[in-house]
C-alpha cells in the first residue's frame, strides 16, 4: 500500500558509462522500500570512512582519531577554561554535564597550544562501530559487472544474464534484516540474495519459475553451502 513505502534509492549498477546509447547512457536503477508494518526501524550501515585522516598524535590507548567541534549556534552556552587559563564563553553542542564526562575521559583537544576552542576526539572503533543511516544514493555496493564475474568465477561465463551483484544484496540485507531471519527472495534468478543470506548467518527462501533454477541458482548454492566465499 502507498501508505507502507519507506524511500526511493537510486543505485549506481554500472561502474562506467558505456556509451552505447544515442543520447543518454543510463547508469543507475531504483530500488523501492516499502515496509510491511508500520514503525520499521531499518538497520544502519557500515560507515564509508577514510581511515587515513584519523591519527592518533596524543598515543591515546583508543587508538587513532580525528576531532570535531563541539561548539553548535543555539547550543548551551556556558564557559569552559582551556588548559592555558583562557575562559571561552560559546554556545556548546554538549551540556555541560556532558562536557565534563569528555573532558574527564581525555576526549578534548585544545589546539594552538592548549589555547584554542576545544574539539572532541571521534575515535575510529567508534565510528565503525556506529555505523551510519543509509542514505538514497548507493555508489559503493557493486554493479553489473562484478555481478557478472561472480557468477563466472563459480558457474562460467554466460550462465546467467543480469545478475545482481553480492554487495549490493549484502547492504540491504543488512538493513533489513538479522543474523537468522529468514529472507525471502521470489524471484531467485542466480540466487544472489540467498547466497549472499546464507553467508551473512541468515535463514534464505528462494522462488523460481524457470528452468535455471536447476542449472544456475541450485549448482551456485550448492558451492556457497560448500563454503564459497567470492563477492562478500
Amino acid at each position: 500500500e502507498r501508505n507502507n513505502f519507506v524511500a526511493t534509492v537510486v543505485y549506481r549498477r554500472r561502474g562506467s558509462q558505456a556509451n552505447l546509447s544515442k543520447n543518454i547512457s543510463a547508469i543507475h536503477d531504483y530500488i523501492l522500500i516499502y515496509q510491511k508494518t508500520e514503525g520499521l526501524q531499518l538497520n544502519k550501515i557500515a560507515a564509508n570512512i577514510d581511515e587515513g585522516a584519523f591519527k592518533n598524535p596524543d598515543n591515546d590507548p583508543r587508538g587513532p582519531y580525528v576531532t570535531m567541534p563541539t561548539t553548535n549556534k543555539g547550543g548551551s552556552r556556558y564557559t569552559v577554561i582551556t588548559p592555558t587559563g583562557k575562559e571561552i564563553v560559546n554556545e556548546w553542542r554538549f551540556k555541560r554535564e556532558t562536557y565534563d564526562k569528555l573532558a574527564n575521559d581525555n576526549r578534548l583537544v585544545f589546539p594552538s597550544g592548549g589555547n584554542g576552542t576545544p574539539r572532541y576526539k571521534l575515535f575510529l572503533k567508534d565510528k565503525k562501530e556506529q555505523g551510519v543511516i543509509p542514505s538514497t544514493w548507493w555508489d559503493d555496493a557493486g554493479n553489473n559487472q562484478e555481478a557478472t564475474r561472480e557468477v563466472a568465477s563459480i558457474l562460467g561465463s554466460g550462465a546467467f544474464d543480469f545478475p545482481k551483484a553480492e554487495a549490493l544484496m549484502s547492504k540491504i540485507i543488512t538493513m533489513s534484516t538479522n543474523e537468522n531471519d529468514i529472507v525471502l527472495d521470489f524471484c531467485l534468478g542466480s540466487g544472489t540474495t540467498s547466497a549472499v543470506a546464507h553467508k551473512m548467518n541468515r535463514r534464505w527462501v528462494g522462488v523460481e519459475q524457470m528452468d535455471y533454477i536447476k542449472t544456475v541458482a541450485k549448482e551456485r548454492l550448492k558451492q556457497v553451502i560448500k563454503g564459497e566465499q567470492g563477492g562478500i
